[in-house]
């Protein structure tokens, strides 16, 4: 055979070609191999910057809710207007699971029941001028043998008493701000998990969350945010239709007697109460809702079929409870 130069070339480019195709198929069967791989720690990481997303949202909410300055009078009034907490709790709301917003009503409605004062720093009875020991109970202003003035409550330095009750109240106002704001599948989810079928390790405290969910969606979002304003349009007929059926949710459901909470242990024991639902309050804002379609709300959406539509769901629930 004779070997010419260009069969010598056209054979080496066969032969460099066959060697290039080689190595290019060997190297995409490496990468397809190696993907499953590197898509699997592309997820693991977003999975990981996700979590720590969602973790640092729930926090800063949190902390947010806590300051101090969001509680203007300092005073302690349960079910008040926490209008300064409602950013950080429809935040927190948005994003917690049902398993966290049971582990945190638990931890802090527990706080508010069992926590109680350092005794370490509970004072000697106060006496009089004339060597009588007062009565514990309200905040006193008397001379101590020593006829210097001493602010007490209970025996307790004033502003340790009114700091401890304070951050006991503190924790049920965020409890009670976020429980409103919840997504209904999430009540519902924690109530399936925490009380039905086997119970849950947190169920004392999505007992008391859930008494405290209901008040404050009647009496915050219901009442003083739209029905103390008139029912005038659709968007607020729809609202107040839904918080309704959220609290006519808890007031029906079969274990709603265990929906309560204790605040045990206040220094000023005037703040320590059992909260329990005594009547329900559905059926007359059902003829509430009623009442606002007819006289409250605008011309325009009088005739709307949506309009119609709750109409019509009203009046059949009112009739519901009237039997």
């Amino acid at each position: 055979m004779k070997y010419s130069l260009q069969n010598i070339n056209r054979s080496f480019c066969y032969l460099s070609l066959g060697v290039l195709m080689t190595g290019l198929l060997s190297c995409k069967a490496t990468k397809t191999l190696d993907m499953p791989a590197k898509m699997d720690n592309m997820n693991k990481e977003m999975q990981k910057t996700t979590s720590a997303i969602h973790d640092q949202t729930l926090l800063l909410a949190l902390q947010e809710m806590e300051k101090d300055e969001n509680f203007r009078d300092k005073n302690i009034q349960y079910f008040a207007r926490p209008l300064d907490l409602l950013p950080g709790a429809e935040v927190f709301a948005d994003e917690v699971t049902a398993e966290e917003m049971a582990k945190l009503s638990y931890l802090y409605l527990k706080i508010a029941y069992e926590t109680v004062p350092n005794e370490d720093l509970k004072m000697p009875p106060t006496l009089t001028k004339t060597g009588l020991e007062l009565n514990p109970g309200d905040m006193v202003q008397s001379s101590t043998p020593s006829n210097s003035i001493n602010l007490s409550l209970n025996n307790y330095p004033l502003d340790y008493a009114r700091r401890f009750d304070f951050e006991k109240y503190k924790k049920i106002s965020v409890v009670q701000t976020i429980a409103g704001f919840l997504p209904q599948k999430i009540v519902e989810q924690m109530i399936k998990e925490q009380i039905e079928g086997d119970g849950g390790i947190y169920e004392e405290g999505v007992r008391g969350m859930l008494y405290l969910r209901a008040k404050f969606v009647e009496e915050i979002l219901l009442k003083d945010r739209i029905l103390s304003k008139g029912i005038r349009n659709m968007t607020m007929l729809t609202e107040a239709l839904k918080n309704v059926e959220e609290i006519e949710f808890i007031y029906n459901h079969k274990f709603k007697d265990y929906f309560r909470f204790k605040v045990d242990n206040m220094i000023n024991t005037d703040y320590n109460q059992e909260f329990y639902f005594d009547s329900n309050p559905v059926p007359l804002l059902y003829d509430t809702l009623l009442t606002n379609i007819e006289f409250n709300l605008r011309a325009e959406f009088k005739n709307d079929k949506r309009t119609k539509a709750i109409k019509n769901k009203v009046k059949r629930k009112i009739i519901y409870y009237s039997k």
